[in-house]
């Protein structure tokens, strides 16, 4: 027979097309699946509880369903035309996932897995070096390491044992290509951990799996849909977590400081990120729309706060500033009549902001930090401030005339009694010349 030689992808694919065992099987899992052409039922093995049913599948397909305790999940196939593949299926319990699994679909119909065919028995092939120079078609189960033994029988179709070596290495010519480097998958590494690495040129490990890691931690879905705690992803990012552990870090180690963009979201269009709280249903979207950054609560049907990009600020309802004694130090106070002065000397214009057309009125900032000293620059002023100096003033004023109104009073009250003398001196002339007889 003709010697050929078969490039080292052709054996990756041969392993890696092997069944391998899932840790965890035989066990019962908490609702049995029944499966038939038009229908998928999940009945529960212990006792009934609500469950929340996710499905993600061809053609962008995802559906999540409560159902209630005592109610056993279902999946239809006369609810919606199926395209033919692989489903993904996820029951949460609590927010927690409780069983996962596949389904399959061929002409629109779910069928049965189809049932591993018999293998003859294995054998064990002892000699120190064989060289096979043709294909190579193994029937069975195979072992590969120094630790391989009879007791291996009937195991995973491919097990690596042998202490400390647990990889399989793509190893690279490099005479003719220089673009070939040395890959490595690599299973409990030596000295470090029992993860699972992808080992890179020089030894490097772009890809690492923690033995620890739970069901679904990492899933890439049809579609290219990546699930980060499920496997049933409904978007091209999907994270799912429960108590807490769906916090997501972005962290920038370098030592020195600088402007960075840590997060970036990009559209040819207006752009939404929305907060939505599933407990009550209340939904907030930040938005930037036409050049502008706007807070819309959902179904409000107002724009709650509009930020534009010249710095104008409009919000639908009522700005309150904090102004809690218990948030303050240094509190002195002030002479309203010396506030008063400084506001009278103010000087006081309209204007127009550069980039609007709007007319305003009001001072300037630097003559306002000039008279008051207040503000943490000469550039801005605050409207607590403007309230301050304005409160300050009627204050003043409000003294000012109180007592103008108590010298006009007590002037009132002297020339009431002036008056009230005459009246008596009038009176008594009169008096005094009707008792004088006529000439």
């Amino acid at each position: 027979m003709t010697q050929r030689k078969r490039p080292v992808w052709l054996v990756l694919i041969l392993l890696l097309g092997l069944p391998f065992t899932l840790q965890g099987a035989g066990k019962t899992p908490p609702a049995r699946l029944e499966i038939q052409p038009t229908r998928v039922d999940w009945l529960p093995q212990g006792a009934p509880r609500g469950v929340e049913l996710r499905i993600a599948g061809p053609g962008a397909l995802y559906i999540q369903k409560e159902f209630a305790a005592g109610e056993p999940p279902s999946f239809n196939a006369l609810d919606r035309q199926l395209l033919d593949g692989v489903y993904s299926y996820e029951l949460r319990a609590a927010g927690d996932v409780v069983q996962t699994g596949s389904l399959w679909v061929q002409d629109g119909r779910f069928i049965e897995p189809q049932a591993q065919e018999s293998k003859p028995p294995l054998r064990n092939v002892t000699a120190q070096t064989t060289v096979v120079p043709d294909d190579l078609l193994v029937q069975g189960q195979a072992c590969i390491g120094a630790n391989c033994g009879l007791a291996n029988l009937n195991g995973s179709a491919l097990s690596i044992r042998e202490y400390g070596n647990y990889q399989i290495k793509f190893d690279a010519d490099n005479c003719c290509v220089p673009w070939e480097v040395p890959w490595v998958l690599q299973a409990n590494e030596p000295g470090v951990s029992g993860d699972f690495l992808i080992r890179g040129f020089g030894l490097s490990n772009p890809f690492r799996i923690n033995a620890y890691a739970p069901d679904n931690s990492f899933t890439i879905f049809a579609g290219g849909n990546i699930g980060l705690g499920t496997s049933t992803p409904a978007q091209k990012l999907h994270v799912v977590g429960s108590n807490g552990a769906t916090q997501t870090l972005i962290e920038e180690t370098s030592a020195t400081t600088a402007l960075r963009t840590l997060v970036q979201l990009k559209n040819n269009g207006d752009i939404r990120l929305n907060y939505n709280n599933t407990a009550t249903g209340v939904q907030w979207g930040a938005n930037m729309i036409s050049g502008n950054y706007k807070l819309i609560k959902a179904g409000a049907g107002v724009t709650a706060v509009d930020v534009q990009g010249n710095g104008n600020v409009t919000i639908a309802g009522i700005l309150i500033q904090n102004s809690d004694r218990t948030t303050k130090h240094d509190i002195v106070a002030v002479q309203p009549d010396e506030i008063l002065g400084k506001v009278l000397n103010l000087p006081i214009s309209t204007w127009v902001r550069n980039g609007d057309e709007g007319r305003h009125l009001g001072p300037m900032a630097q003559d306002f930090a000039a008279a008051f000293g207040l503000g943490e620059d000469d550039r801005h002023i605050a409207t607590i401030d403007m309230a301050g100096v304005s409160l300050a003033s009627v204050q003043a004023l409000n003294s000012r005339m109180k007592t103008e109104i108590e010298a006009l009073r007590q002037k009132n009250s002297d020339l009431a009694t002036r008056v009230e003398a005459l009246e008596k001196m009038v009176s008594t002339l009169l008096e005094n010349a009707a008792a004088q007889p006529n000439p």
